[in-house]
């Protein structure tokens, strides 16, 4: 299965105040900061294509201000490591976060690649001499042995948009990246955004994920619980391929602290894929599950 980082596969709901559930008017549920320092475990994966992932970071959030205006309370810097490992592939990221207003997040992050050569029947490190080389799952299983050892970096720029109404949250995450797999020409394939990435030179794609979600009431033995319609839009620049999905999503968190655990997260999404070259009509499924520990 293919690794990704964690935070740039799974979208992040670590709401803002502005955006936080807000208690029934006979039940008073105490809202925690985040902690300054944490440990994150995250395990993905996904179907349409293979997807998955085993990732271990951490990070510390210093928050330099705090106001009695939402828009303005809670404001943090952020910065964090993370390395990850699946059958086919090792990474290590470094990342730089802020939040200038309570409903926007912006991240900058670098990441180190090594695809490690394996037989994968998924195409994880499957090398193609050009964009319209076929690249169907078909073809991917056929040429599970041609798979190549070879490195790459990348890096990304994220920003995040959510704010909320009454019962109801938006967020909307544009993630651009910049690739480069120095060894080689021609393209490899990358079976997270299902797409082909240029050898040799610079290549960007952009991926950009907008949610709607509906925010079940808090209860004490409920901290978060949201359902909702979501899209998803992923377009590679040299290969010049794109992909439309739409589904549904649920997020659940069972509680906000509970001893050293801090919010753990399930998430589920599953839809179809609207537009894709080689994966139209077909079904997909991306699930989450993120432990988070402080002290």
């Amino acid at each position: 299965m293919r690794v990704r980082s964690c935070v740039l596969v799974a979208v992040s709901f670590g709401l803002s105040p502005m955006a936080q559930a807000t208690p029934t008017k006979k039940e008073v549920v105490p809202v925690e900061e985040a902690p300054t320092i944490a440990v994150d475990w995250r395990t993905i994966v996904g179907w349409g294509p293979v997807t998955g992932v085993t990732s271990l970071g951490a990070r510390y959030r210093h928050i330099y201000r705090r106001d009695h205006n939402p828009l303005w309370n809670g404001l943090y810097l952020q910065t964090g490591a993370t390395v990850g490992t699946s059958t086919f592939t090792h990474s290590g990221s470094v990342h730089v976060e802020v939040q200038p207003l309570a409903v926007l997040r912006v991240r900058l992050q670098a990441e180190t690649w090594r695809w490690l050569g394996k037989p994968s029947e998924i195409g994880t490190g499957l090398p193609f001499p050009t964009a319209d080389s076929p690249s169907d799952p078909e073809t991917l299983a056929r040429r599970s042995d041609e798979t190549i050892r070879t490195h790459g970096r990348r890096g990304l720029l994220m920003t995040t948009l959510q704010g909320r109404v009454g019962s109801f949250a938006m967020q909307n995450m544009t993630r651009v990246s910049a690739w480069l797999l120095p060894k080689g020409d021609g393209y490899l394939y990358d079976s997270e955004s299902d797409n082909l990435i240029a050898r040799g030179q610079w290549d960007q794609n952009i991926r950009n994920r907008l949610c709607l979600l509906w925010m079940a009431p808090s209860r004490l033995r409920l901290h978060r619980l949201m359902v909702g319609p979501i899209h998803e839009f992923v377009q590679s620049r040299e290969a010049a391929r794109s992909r439309h999905r739409v589904g549904a999503m649920l997020v659940y968190m069972p509680v906000q602290r509970w001893g050293a655990l801090w919010e753990p997260t399930l998430m589920l999404d599953v839809g179809i894929t609207a537009k894709d070259r080689y994966r139209q009509g077909e079904t997909y499924f991306f699930g989450m599950l993120k432990l988070s520990l402080s002290p």
